[in-house]
């Protein structure tokens, strides 16, 4: 059997619906339930390009006409820049690092003013958003967790190794996130405020990100 991470686990609670659990199982469940697997092996990580060999002009030039930030990975993709790599080459005032030390205080900051944002958290395989208020907030050891009835974030602040501030524009304004990364260049986490295409960013949001740059 070969060794596997999973990509998304759902399990039962105490206010669960068991028989819809069942049915949805029994639905999508392996034709083998003989306990062993074979995974293809994950492709191994591209590894990053040398400054000197990418279109830099050519790159921020895409970056600034950037009209929606779905348009992003693409965009990085087509340069072959590597995530953390587009941030450093980024144009003037669209990218900035801050101390990783930050990150809590965006969510510290989004409970405290009862501020409606938005978390990305995935892996190679999916990706999960949560969307609202964050409310209760604690430590533990080198934990900072979200604990609310329909959300739990856990973040080991120990793996994280850059944070930065990011602001791309579209049509609907310009759109700013909080991108939170481990040393190998993955993503951690990511945090913009609340919005749907069609809506500007949220002035309250600005300012708190403003606050993180001081």
């Amino acid at each position: 059997c070969s060794t596997a991470l999973p990509i998304y686990t759902i399990y039962l609670t105490n206010d669960s619906n068991e028989a819809a659990f069942d049915e949805m199982a029994e639905k999508y469940k392996a034709e083998e339930q003989n306990g062993s697997f074979d995974f293809e092996k994950a492709a191994p990580k591209a590894e990053e390009k040398p400054d000197a060999e990418i279109d830099v002009e050519g790159f921020q030039k895409a970056w600034t006409n950037l009209k929606d930030t779905h348009d992003f990975f693409m965009m990085t993709r087509k340069f072959g820049v590597s995530r953390t790599q587009a941030l450093r080459l980024a144009p003037e005032g669209f990218a900035k690092k801050i101390e990783s030390s930050k990150v809590v205080n965006v969510l510290e900051d989004a409970s405290e003013k009862e501020l409606p944002i938005m978390i990305f958290v995935g892996n190679r395989g999916i990706i999960q958003i949560h969307t609202g208020n964050v409310k209760k907030t604690l430590w533990h050891q080198q934990w900072f967790n979200v604990m609310d009835p329909d959300f739990n974030l856990h973040l080991d602040v120990t793996k994280i190794a850059e944070a930065w501030i990011v602001k791309k524009p579209t049509e609907d304004g310009e759109v700013t996130a909080i991108e939170v990364f481990n040393k190998e260049g993955d993503f951690i986490v990511q945090f913009f405020g609340k919005r749907k295409p069609g809506i500007p960013e949220l002035q309250e949001w600005k300012d708190l990100v403003a606050d993180l740059e001081k």
